[in-house]
Parts: C-alpha cells; sequence; structure tokens
C-alpha cells in the first residue's frame, strides 16, 4: 500500500506527510481529523485512504517514517567518539532543526508520540509501543557516548539529562503554541542558548 505513496513526486510527499504529522502532533491521535489533513495537504481524502488505508495505518506509517528519517540524521551528523554531555545535546538538537526545515512539526509530532495512545485499538497501541521503544532505544544509544567528567561531581548526570530534556520541550511548547507558524530558528537558537547557560552553571569549579 505505502510502495504507491513512494512513487509520488518528492514535493508532494512532503507536502501530505507534513499536513498529517501537523494534525497528529497538534490534535493527538484521537482528536485527529482527516478532514483537516486533506485540507492541508490540497488532496482528497479518498486518496489519503488509497494510499494508507485507514486513519491507524496513516498513524503507524508517519510514526515508523518519523523514527527512520531523524535515525537516518542522527546516523549522518553525529560521531560515535565520546564527547561532552552538553555539546552532544546541542548536536542533537542541529539535527532536529535541519529536520524542520523539510517537516516543521516532525520534533513535536516525535514527542507527542511517546506518550500518545489514546483513543487507539490493541493492534495500533501494540504497534505504537513497539515504535517508541525503537525511538527510546534510539536516542539512549545517541547519548551513550557522553561524557560528564567536566560537570561539578555532586550533580547527578540522571538528573542533568532530565533537566535539559526539560528545558527543550519547554521551548518546543513555546514554538508552537498559538495559532502562528513555529519557527525553526527561534526554536533552535533559544534552545541553545538555554543549553549554554546550563553547560557554564554546571562547570567544575
Amino acid at each position: 500500500m505505502n510502495e504507491k505513496f513512494f512513487d509520488l513526486k518528492k514535493e508532494k510527499q512532503d507536502r501530505i506527510l507534513n499536513a498529517v504529522l501537523k494534525v497528529f502532533a497538534k490534535n493527538g491521535y484521537r482528536k485527529a481529523s482527516t478532514d483537516e489533513m486533506v485540507k492541508e495537504a490540497g488532496i482528497s481524502k479518498g486518496l489519503l485512504f488509497h494510499y494508507f488505508g485507514t486513519k491507524s495505518g496513516l498513524y503507524e506509517f508517519v510514526c515508523r517514517y518519523a523514527v527512520k528519517y531523524i535515525g537516518m540524521e542522527l546516523s549522518g551528523m553525529l560521531s560515535g567518539d565520546r564527547t561532552d554531555f552538553f555539546l552532544l545535546k546541542k548536536q542533537i538538537e542541529a539535527v532536529k532543526y535541519q529536520i524542520t526545515r523539510n517537516f516543521p512539526y516532525m520534533p513535536l509530532f516525535l514527542q507527542e508520540m511517546m506518550r500518545d495512545t489514546e483513543g487507539m485499538d490493541d493492534a495500533l497501541t501494540a504497534e505504537v509501543q513497539e515504535i517508541q521503544n525503537s525511538y527510546r532505544t534510539l536516542m539512549e544509544e545517541t547519548l551513550a557516548p557522553a561524557d560528564f567528567s567536566s560537570c561539578a561531581p555532586y550533580l547527578n548526570p540522571t538528573d542533568l539529562s532530565c533537566l535539559t530534556d526539560y528545558v527543550i520541550k519547554g521551548v518546543m511548547s513555546e514554538n508552537y503554541s498559538g495559532d502562528n507558524e513555529p519557527s525553526a530558528e527561534f526554536a533552535y537558537e533559544r534552545t541553545i542558548s538555554l543549553l549554554t547557560m546550563l553547560s557554564d552553571l554546571s562547570r567544575r569549579e
């Protein structure tokens, strides 16, 4: 079924994907409207279901697509060398920034995907949980080389990692709130600025 979708011109693929990612990211699976998706993409509902069959089939597809896409981007931009924790986090944010140039709502979609199973049947829930686990593993492996040795010894690496995640999610929430289109530049610059501040505050005396 999805092979037909990949036969489309890249511009049309991206237009459909962006519409679907946006609506799912902003509304969650249960409240996401396929009517809104097709209006955003400029296609008919029949065409959408021709490529993906059902709403659940569409959601599973974009979940797998988003995780695979960010995985390829991370592998292409990050080295496996052990590196400073904050530098590594900034590199990951740089990857996300590049992704938003093509898919503005993909980072928000991935964030929401990790906590969204509302309204799904058992089969889709099982598929999504598998994808969530693969994304969680991807990020854990990406952060595995992180070096905390430059941080003050009283700082717990797990807590420090959680703190940076709260900052990143906070900026993302701010960027995607309201009716205005998100700004990839704003989110990236704001996130890097705050990570730099946290890095400076966490350094050994």
